[in-house]
């Protein structure tokens, strides 16, 4: 069940203390790949997954995210779709994109690139290897700032 962001507060951008975890917004309808997530990279980050991207400028200003990982294939809006609208219209154009996706082909891999996406991965994919590359993404982001 996805998480609801509208009855939340507004996080404060970027004030996070020592104690904090970084937070990861992850967007992808696979509840039993969520829930992965949620355990695996639960241990290091605060992870919070919903199943579509719809709504995403309004995640981003209420969860602060330092890193969002999209599934490419959504119901509704592709994460491609979703990708475009953070870079073009929100206050998350800075934020680092992890695409995730089944699709092994190159194409979907240089879609991925043209709409501003910063890394690409494939399912099934080597948990070190995530790990290294969410913590690459996001020491990137916190240095920009």
């Amino acid at each position: 069940m996805p998480h609801k962001a509208k009855s939340l507060p507004k996080a404060q951008p970027n004030m996070r203390d020592d104690n904090q975890r970084e937070r990861i917004l992850v967007v992808d309808d696979d509840h039993a790949f969520q829930r992965m997530l949620e355990m695996t990279l639960g241990k290091r980050y605060e992870v919070i997954c919903f199943s579509s991207g719809d709504d995403i400028n309004d995640l981003i200003d209420s969860y602060d995210p330092q890193l969002i990982i999209l599934d490419v294939n959504l119901p509704g809006q592709s994460g491609f779709d979703v990708c475009e609208k953070i870079r073009n219209e929100g206050h998350g154009r800075n934020i680092p994109i992890l695409f995730l996706s089944a699709s092994k082909d190159n194409s979907s891999f240089l879609k991925g690139l043209d709409v501003a996406g910063d890394a690409f991965l494939t399912k099934p994919c080597e948990i070190q290897e995530l790990m290294q590359r969410i913590r690459y993404l996001i020491d990137r982001y916190e240095r920009l700032l």
